[in-house]
C-alpha cells in the first residue's frame, strides 16, 4: 500500500479494529515519509461462496448481481431517488453477505438466495419486496403470488 499524500510505501498501522460484525477491519495508517494519517477499511468478500443454479450448474456468487436486483426492486418506491436506492441497496447486499459469511455457508441454492433476500428486503422495504419476488417467480395469478409470499414469510 502506498501513501496517498506522498506515494510513499514506508506505512505503518496505528491503529486497527474489527468492524461489521468483524466482516471489515478498520485501520489508522500514518506515513512514515510525510507523517500523513489515513484510514482504510479491508473487507472479507463472499466470493467463496458457491451459488447452484435452476440448471444445476454453479457459479461463483457475485455482489454486484445480488447488489443490481436488490437496487432494481427499490428504484420503483415513490418517495426513493436513485441514491437512496443505491445506498440502501449496498446496506442490504452487505446483510446478506453478512449472514451468509456468518452461517459459514459455501454452497446455496438460487432459489434459497431469493427467499432470503426476500425475507431481508421484506423487513423494512414491503413493497420492494414484492417486486422483488415477482421478477424472480412466475405464477399464474395473483392469489398464487400472495399465497407463496405468505409461506416465504411463515417460515
Amino acid at each position: 500500500m502506498n501513501c496517498p499524500f506522498c506515494n510513499s510505501d514506508q506505512i505503518v498501522v496505528r491503529n486497527s479494529r474489527p468492524s461489521r460484525k468483524n466482516t471489515q477491519i478498520w485501520r489508522r495508517r500514518q506515513c512514515l515519509t510525510c507523517n500523513g494519517i489515513f484510514t482504510t477499511r479491508e473487507k472479507m468478500t463472499a466470493s467463496f461462496i458457491v451459488v447452484e443454479k435452476k440448471d444445476g450448474h454453479h457459479m461463483q456468487f457475485a455482489h454486484s448481481k445480488l447488489f443490481a436486483s436488490i437496487y432494481r426492486s427499490l428504484i420503483e418506491h415513490k418517495y426513493n431517488d436513485f441514491g437512496n436506492s443505491a445506498s440502501t441497496a449496498q446496506d442490504l447486499t452487505q446483510k446478506i453477505e453478512e449472514f451468509l459469511i456468518y452461517k459459514k455457508i459455501k454452497l446455496i441454492k438460487t432459489k434459497d438466495l431469493c427467499k432470503l433476500t426476500f425475507r431481508i428486503i421484506a423487513k423494512n422495504y414491503p413493497d420492494a419486496a414484492i417486486r422483488y419476488y415477482i421478477y424472480f417467480n412466475h405464477h399464474s395469478s395473483v392469489s398464487e403470488y400472495l399465497r407463496q409470499i405468505k409461506k416465504i414469510l411463515a417460515v
